[in-house]
């Protein structure tokens, strides 16, 4: 608020903001007047964007004031203008802010409008809440009205929070009623006029209660009741949020129920106020008629659309509307105004002369070097040329002298082989798609590994790759099945050897991660007999995987990678049982999906079905819709009892930030009558675990005048306090986390007065994994890997008796582990005396290199590269001679410094050196030669120069190669040697 920028000569001045279409955003306009101009009159003026009225801003002398805006953007930028109203009062601001919203966010307000910040409270403190408090910077005020009691949090941080995300801190307070009987009254000033407001309210329990104590109110805004009992929860924000048509003030009320013990309670409120219809998608054409009478700069002024008729303005000279968003074909009378000078730049649809930079560079590079060469060879040629004519003046003055030929005609031919190849660093276009619920179309973290295929390929599943990247073990089988329904089932990768085979699979530390297993045995071994083993996640038991001889089964958790890679290994637990697999996939979630989920466990699927439907819902890459953007399977079910419907309208408005399918929201079931409930069960063993359980419903067809949907929930006999009422084409949802044991029961049970029975569309039921206790590939196993570095798990596979004297034998001979997905510290072996070489490369290791390295006796090859290891190289390694190693790709470990600058300076100089040399000697070559001119028209007479010709031949050598591995060994017989970033000293 220190500075401003003010509008005197113009009455209308547009900013114009970039935007990406079809994405909503918030826009602040900030006006602090501060009588910057000393005569204490703070002005009045109208604020616009895209050509609709915002606002009229009525600017103070003390304090600043703020308007705010959610408007969803038509083109590729958003005009934001401030126009004079008032002679003598120029308008002026402070400062302009604009940020893209979540679709999520905010979902019950229209698209068609945009929607004005009317009011934003937070309620029971006394400071104000802004960023970065609030990451989406609002701003919220305090307030406490009379007759209220604040209340604060016996805590610090919330478990989870609503999809509009308030701010954590406006949480940690609130107001109470005085009484549990008693209201909580609120009243928003407005002026007397119809509108649209939209609401969102939140809430949380601010202690735990006692056992006899509940909280239960409803709301009703402007005498209407919403139907909508809520129940705070403990440290969990809960809200709600209403688009209601008002005029004047408007009313809030949170009226307690007749079961609840303790009074209403409220932490935050916003009033969005809906604008006027839109009219005009960036600045209105009679705005951009205005500016043409004014010959001024008008570059960069949010200028948009056509450019309009203005050919009886004669006498314009000169017109900048450069750098605006004008649009549409440039019109012919601007070629006809006799005194108009054009200028056309910076239109990237218009015709263009093409601008060949690389012709310009290779001039402006090519010419001059062009010039050094030229000088060059008219020099040479120049000494070439004048003994020659001397010399044959000289010849001819002693008789007539045999012509001897100056060189024989050479034709070089080079082979297809040894010709200049096509560059192969072409770059390949990424393909992006976008769908309509502003699903993120950035799947570069995604991975999907079709494991046992021998090339990498896409399909309408997306892009599919090998195992090479991610495992070292195990051998490719193609499966021979008629059984096979998708083309990622009929491979498979087998594991023969070792009891446990790992992939390391690339993640992003604290980001939650969708990984999907699957398993189609296909019979592929022809012996009949699916096998069962284990399937773990980073050192963490995931499910053992009992194969099916037809079906593919699949195994899915959700799970927070704590480092930066995940690590996903199947297991032998029976003889003559191989472990396999068929696909491998993982995806990266959005923070705000599952947000109920405890990041401290890993949530494996145990359900998921879409009500009402007959096919599987699944995702579709060349067309998304209208299949499930996060590869869900989604499977269709029909419980009897229940009766199935189908929507009327083909999209949703809005949906839940859980994004589920839009397809799974087309269809729902519903009980057969008003007054019946919807009684699901799900089979479970019967052990203590928690579940978390995601419902999601919509009205499937608008609602006739007298008619009504409510209904609660009742998981495991516990009601969970909350009444709902579907809405018209928007989905709308529940979750709840629940302890349960055996089979866990999911009831909705139709509200007092309700005239329709439940309704449901989608379910997902989640179980929490154990305790994890792990991050990465465990220690144990990290140590495990170490020391079975032969065949992995020749102490496990080998009998004992053969075991005792095979296993130190096979420590002589070690196996390449490197791309194993070890994870952790590197464990202590440096009993392992016998060690002569150890390849623990492209893994995940991290910490110091152990000092016991360098002194293993027999130790001659060890490579630690493509690591973590920090710290510094010790000394043991780099004063042992006699042992080769490669540190090579562990950035954290210090590495020696290349001057760049040195050497291009080097390259320079030596190139001016040569270019001067090669004159130098073409200049002393031609001093001799007019000697030696001199001294022949003296009389004295030529002298032949001595030696043989030399016939230069370009046909391949006939000397045998040198392979390049002998060249090493034959480097290596002589002297230590430094290759590929690898260290290697031979013994004396």
């Amino acid at each position: 608020m220190e500075s401003l920028r003010f509008f005197t000569e113009q009455n209308k001045n547009c900013y114009s903001t970039p935007t990406s279409t079809g994405v909503r955003y918030f826009i602040r306009a900030a006006f602090f007047y501060g009588n910057y101009d000393g005569i204490s009159n703070p002005p009045t003026f109208d604020l616009e964007f895209d050509g609709n009225k915002w606002v009229t801003v009525v600017t103070s002398i003390t304090e600043t004031v703020y308007h705010e805006v959610i408007y969803m953007a038509k083109r590729d930028n958003i005009s934001v203008c401030v126009t004079r109203t008032r002679d003598n009062e120029f308008p002026f601001i402070s400062s302009l802010e604009t940020w893209p919203l979540p679709k999520e966010m905010y979902a019950g307000m229209d698209r068609n409008f945009a929607w004005l910040k009317s009011y934003r409270y937070r309620y029971g403190g006394t400071d104000t809440i802004w960023y970065p408090d609030d990451s989406y910077k609002r701003i919220w005020d305090p307030s406490n009205p009379s007759g209220l009691i604040p209340v604060t949090a016996d805590f610090t941080s919330l478990i989870l929070t609503t999809v509009d995300h308030p701010p954590e801190k406006g949480l940690l307070k609130a107001v109470v009623a005085e009484n549990p009987t008693d209201s909580i009254n609120l009243e928003f000033p407005f002026p007397n006029s119809n509108r649209f407001n939209f609401l969102s309210i939140d809430y949380a329990e601010m202690t735990e209660l006692e056992l006899n104590d509940t909280r239960s109110f409803g709301l009703v805004v402007d005498g209407q009741d919403l139907n909508f009992i809520a129940s705070p929860s403990y440290q969990t924000c809960s809200g709600i949020g209403w688009k209601t048509k008002s005029s004047g003030t408007l009313t809030v009320d949170l009226i307690p129920t007749g079961a609840s013990t303790l009074p209403p309670i409220i932490s935050l409120i916003e009033v969005y106020s809906a604008s006027d219809p839109l009219i005009t998608t960036g600045t209105s054409l009679d705005d951009c008629t205005y500016h043409f009478f004014y010959l001024r700069n008008l570059s960069g002024y949010g200028l948009d659309g056509p450019l309009p008729q203005f050919d009886q303005m004669q006498a314009l000279e000169s017109i900048d509307l450069s750098n605006n968003s004008i649009d549409g074909p440039i019109p012919d009378f601007l070629g006809n105004l006799p005194k108009l000078t054009k200028f056309v730049k910076g239109n990237s649809l218009l015709p263009h002369k093409k601008n060949n930079l690389a012709l310009k560079i290779g001039l402006s590079v090519g010419i001059p070097l062009g010039l050094v060469l030229v000088l060059i060879v008219v020099i040479s040629y120049l000494i070439w040329k004048r003994p020659r004519a001397s010399q044959a003046v000289t010849t001819t003055g002693e008789g007539e002298a045999q012509a001897r030929p100056q060189g024989e005609d050479v034709t070089i031919s080079v082979s297809a082989e040894e010709g200049t190849k096509p560059s192969s660093n072409g770059q390949s276009i990424p393909l992006i798609s976008f769908d309509y619920l502003g699903f993120s179309s950035d799947t570069s973290k995604w991975v999907s590994i079709d494991c046992g295929t021998e090339t990498q390929y896409e399909d309408k599943f997306g892009k599919w790759v090998t195992d090479d990247e991610f495992i070292k073990t195990g051998r490719n089988i193609k499966v021979s099945s008629n059984e096979v329904v998708t083309e990622q089932m009929d491979t498979l990768r087998v594991f023969t050897q070792q009891n446990k085979n790992c992939y390391s699979l690339p993640a992003s530390t604290g980001d939650r991660y969708f990984i999907r297993a699957a398993f189609f045995y296909g019979n592929y071994d022809l012996l009949s007999n699916p096998p069962t083993f284990d399937l773990d996640f980073d050192g963490n038991k995931w499910v053992n995987v009992v194969s099916s001889l037809t079906d593919t089964v699949y195994h899915e958790v959700i799970y927070l990678a704590n480092q930066d890679n995940i690590s996903v290994c199947v297991t032998r637990t029976r003889d003559n049982e191989f472990p396999f697999i068929s696909s491998l996939e993982t995806w990266p979630l959005p923070k705000d999906m599952y947000a109920g989920m405890d990041t401290k466990f890993a949530w494996l699927k145990s359900y998921r079905f879409h009500y009402g439907g007959a096919d599987v819902i699944w995702y579709s890459y060349e067309n998304r819709y209208p299949a499930d953007d996060y590869k869900r399977i989604w499977d269709p079910s029909n419980p009897s009892g229940l009766i199935s419907v189908t929507a009327n309208f083909t999209s949703l408005i809005s949906t839940t930030v859980n994004d589920p399918p839009e397809k799974a929201l087309l269809q729902a079931v519903e009980a057969q009558n008003p007054t019946d409930s919807i009684n699901l069960e799900f089979e479970f063993p019967n052990s203590n675990r928690f579940n978390y359980l995601s419902i999601g419903y919509a009205e499937m067809s608008e609602l006739g005048i007298d008619d009504t949907r409510s209904f609660g929930f009742v998981v495991d006999g516990l009601d969970l306090g909350l009444i709902v009422s579907p809405s018209y084409q928007i989905c709308s949802g529940v979750w709840s986390r629940i302890k349960s044991s055996g089979t866990l029961t999911v009831d909705l049970i139709p509200a007092e007065g309700s005239t329709l029975p439940p309704i449901i569309s989608f379910i997902e039921v989640y179980t929490a994994s154990d305790p994890l206790i792990t991050a990465g590939t465990s220690q144990e196993d990290c140590t495990y890997h170490s020391f079975f570095l032969f065949y992995w798990t020749a102490a496990i596979f080998y009998p004992r008796a053969y075991r005792d004297g095979v296993v130190n034998r096979a420590f002589r001979v070690i196996h390449n582990l490197s791309g194993y997905g070890l994870n952790g510290t590197l464990p202590q072996f440096d009993q392992m005396q016998a060690l002569e070489s150890i390849d623990l490369s492209d893994n995940s290791l991290y910490g110091p290199i152990p000092d016991f390295l360098g002194n293993l006796p027999n130790l001659r090859k060890l490579n630690l590269g493509g690591n973590n290891f920090s710290g510094e190289i010790p000394q043991s390694l780099t004063s042992n001679k006699k042992l080769s190693y490669n540190l090579k790709g562990n950035p954290l470990l210090p590495q020696k410094k290349k001057n760049k600058a040195l050497i291009i300076g080097l390259v320079v100089l030596g190139l001016s050196l040569g270019i001067i040399l090669v004159v130098l000697l073409s200049y002393f070559t031609w001093r001799n030669r007019q000697a030696s001119q001199t001294r022949t028209n003296q009389g004295k007479a030529q002298e032949k120069p001595q030696g043989k010709d030399v016939t230069v031949s370009t046909k391949p050598s006939t000397l045998p190669s040198m392979d390049s591995v002998e060249l090493s060994e034959l480097i290596k017989q002589h002297a230590g040697f430094r290759a590929n970033g690898v260290h290697r000293a031979e013994a004396p």
